[in-house]
C-alpha cells in the first residue's frame, strides 16, 4: 500500500476490492492506514463494502423484505408512519454508515409525541440496524447505546356500576346498542365482535367462539386470523347476556354477522366509526348539558367496555388463569393487569379510609351543636 500526500492537503491511497477500486482520505498517513486496515478487515469478514446506501435506500429495501403484506395492516401503517414522519424528514439523506447512536439519541428525544410513539420509533429503528447487521452492511447497531424510552403505563379505566347503567340506558335506542351490550358482557375487542357469525355463538351451549377478527383496509372490512394463540378462545354467555342475545337474534333475519351494517354484510370502517362517534357524541351532550352529572363523566371508547368486563371478573373473583383464558391474554399479561386493578382499589380504600372519620366528626359537631 503507497499512501500520497493530497494536492489539496492531507493523504491518500487506493485499494480495490471485487474489481472496484476505491480512494481513501485522511488529515494524516496514520489515518489513512488505520481506514485502509479497516476495509481489508471487513471485506475478509464478508461485509459490502463497496454497498453504501442512504438510510432512506436501506428503509424501504429493508421494509419491502420484512413488513411490507406482513401481519396487521395496522402494524405495517405504524412502520411506515414512523418511517415517513419521523424517521425519513431527519436520517433518509444520511448515509446508513455514518449514523451514530448520540444522534439517534438526541432525535429520539425532540420526538414531540406521546412515549408510545417514541418507543415505537425506537423499536424500528432497531429493527432496521439489526437487518443492516446481517447484510453486513454495518458492524455496530447505534441504537443499543440509546436511552430505552419507557412507555407511559395505559391509565386502565373501568365504567362504575353508576356508569355502566347510565351508558346503556343513554344508548338503549341507538343502532350500536347491541354492539355495546355484547362487548360490557363478554370483553371481546370490537374487531372480534363484529367478525362474529351466529355459528360462532352457541346459545344451547351458552358460549361464543372467537376465532377470528375484523381489521380495515381503505375503509373496507377484512377478516382475519387473531394475532396470537390466546386470542382463539371460547367466552361463556352469563344469563343476562343470554336472555339479550336471544331476542337480539329474532330481529337480525338478513345477515349471517351478528352485528351487520344495514345490507347485511360485514360493516365497513365508516359504518362503525358513524355509529361510535354519535353514540360518544350522546354521551358526552348529557355531561355537557347537566352539571349534576359531572361527576358520572367517562370518557365512551370500545376499550373502556374491555377493561370494565376485566375489572367484573377480578371483582368476582376470577382467578388470572381463568380471566386471562375469557379476555385472549397471556398469563403475564393478565396478571399485570389485575395487579393494576388491585392498587387501583388499594387506593381507592386509602380514599375511603381517609374520609371515614371525618363524616363521624361532622356528624358528631351537628350533635354537639343541637345540645347547645
Amino acid at each position: 500500500m503507497k499512501i500520497n500526500k493530497h494536492k489539496r492537503g492531507g493523504y491518500y491511497t487506493t485499494i480495490t476490492i471485487d474489481g472496484k477500486k476505491r480512494f481513501i482520505y485522511g488529515s494524516t498517513p496514520e489515518e489513512v492506514d488505520a481506514k485502509y486496515t479497516e476495509l481489508k478487515y471487513k471485506h475478509i469478514r464478508g461485509h459490502d463494502i463497496n454497498q453504501n446506501p442512504t438510510m432512506e435506500e436501506y428503509m424501504i429495501q429493508w421494509y419491502n423484505a420484512y413488513k411490507k403484506g406482513e401481519g396487521a395492516i395496522k402494524t405495517q401503517k405504524m412502520y411506515q408512519n414512523c418511517i415517513n414522519n419521523h424517521i425519513n424528514p431527519v436520517f433518509g439523506h444520511k448515509k446508513l454508515k455514518d449514523i451514530k447512536s448520540s444522534e439517534i439519541q438526541s432525535f429520539l428525544k425532540n420526538i414531540k409525541g406521546s412515549k408510545s410513539l417514541v418507543h415505537k420509533v425506537r423499536i424500528t429503528l432497531n429493527q432496521i440496524f439489526k437487518a443492516a447487521i446481517a447484510d453486513k452492511l454495518i458492524d455496530f447497531n447505534p441504537v443499543i447505546n440509546t436511552k430505552i424510552i419507557v412507555q407511559d403505563k395505559p391509565k386502565r379505566e373501568c365504567l362504575s356500576p353508576v356508569q355502566r347503567e347510565l351508558m346503556l340506558h343513554i344508548l338503549e335506542k341507538e343502532r350500536i346498542y347491541p354492539l355495546v351490550y355484547t362487548l360490557l358482557y363478554t370483553g371481546m375487542r370490537m374487531g372480534e365482535a363484529l367478525a362474529l357469525t351466529w355459528k360462532d355463538v352457541d346459545l344451547e351451549k351458552r358460549i361464543i367462539k372467537v376465532n377470528k377478527a375484523l381489521e380495515f383496509k381503505d375503509a373496507k372490512p377484512l377478516l382475519k386470523a387473531p394475532k396470537t394463540k390466546n386470542g382463539y378462545r371460547d367466552i361463556p354467555i352469563s344469563e343476562k347476556l343470554y336472555s339479550f342475545l336471544e331476542k337480539y337474534k329474532e330481529t337480525i333475519k338478513n345477515s349471517i354477522y351478528v352485528f351487520p351494517s344495514p345490507e347485511g354484510s360485514m360493516m365497513t370502517y365508516t359504518q362503525i366509526t358513524r355509529l361510535y362517534k354519535k353514540a360518544k357524541k350522546k354521551i358526552d351532550k348529557l355531561f355537557e348539558e347537566n352539571e349534576e352529572m359531572q361527576k358520572y363523566k367517562f370518557d365512551f371508547t370500545f376499550r373502556l367496555l374491555r377493561h370494565t368486563f376485566c375489572t367484573g371478573l377480578f371483582d368476582a373473583g376470577v382467578d388470572e388463569l381463568s380471566a386471562a383464558d375469557i379476555m385472549g391474554h397471556d398469563v403475564v399479561v393478565m396478571r399485570s393487569i389485575y395487579t393494576h386493578i388491585q392498587e387501583s382499589r388499594k387506593a381507592q380504600t386509602a380514599v375511603k379510609i381517609e374520609s371515614l372519620y371525618e363524616e363521624k366528626n361532622e356528624k358528631s359537631k351537628s350533635k354537639k351543636a343541637n345540645l347547645e
